[in-house]
């Protein structure tokens, strides 16, 4: 009896894993930007979090319709412009499997670049439905350290703390020296 139940069991559990679909659609990424443009949602997020010059960014895009029909294979155009000029293209609109893609950069300098990515909406209306992201990259120190807000406000107090005891120092060395000039004076 227990043998039977099993062999059900497994059997049901095949079939379940037989019909169910072979593929999803997009996750929408956690703590990126998210736009709803007509009929499709698209989520954009970068590695690392924080933009780096001279550092690679993975830019993490998913899209989906907002309907919850799949939008596989739809074509996508991406551009990243700044200081009014374009940076990096595509060469022509690719295919976007299962509503994900990633796109690599590197970013020259430090600012705010815009990220337009265009949909050809062969689904829905058949036009062009372009939506654009602001890309902040900031400056790293020598390379190694990214300078943040936190790292600004972190050099300005350590500098000011320096500055002080350096201040002091001379001070407290001239008291000194003053003090020994009196007393010499006053053996005299």
């Amino acid at each position: 009896m227990l043998g039977k139940s099993c062999t059900i069991g497994i059997v049901f559990g095949l079939l379940i894993l037989l019909f169910s679909p072979s593929h999803s659609n997009a996750d929408m990424p956690v703590g990126g930007l998210q736009q709803r443009i007509g009929n499709y949602d698209i989520s954009v997020k970068t590695d690392p979090l924080q933009p780096r010059t001279d550092t690679t960014v993975k830019i993490l895009m998913a899209i989906t319709a907002i309907n919850g029909d799949d939008v596989s294979g739809i074509p996508v155009d991406i551009t990243i412009a700044g200081d009014g000029s374009i940076l990096s293209s595509l060469a022509r609109p690719i295919a976007i499997p299962y509503g994900h893609y990633t796109y690599q950069y590197k970013f020259e300098k430090p600012g705010v670049y815009s990220l337009v990515v265009d949909i050809y909406d062969i689904y829905f209306t058949g036009r062009q439905v372009s939506f654009t992201f602001p890309v902040e990259v900031k400056s790293t120190l020598f390379g190694f350290w990214g300078v943040s807000d936190m790292m600004g406000y972190i050099l300005v107090s350590l500098i000011v703390i320096i500055v002080s005891t350096i201040s002091a120092i001379i001070i407290w060395q001239k008291h000194k020296t003053r003090l020994r000039s009196i007393l010499h004076d006053d053996k005299k």
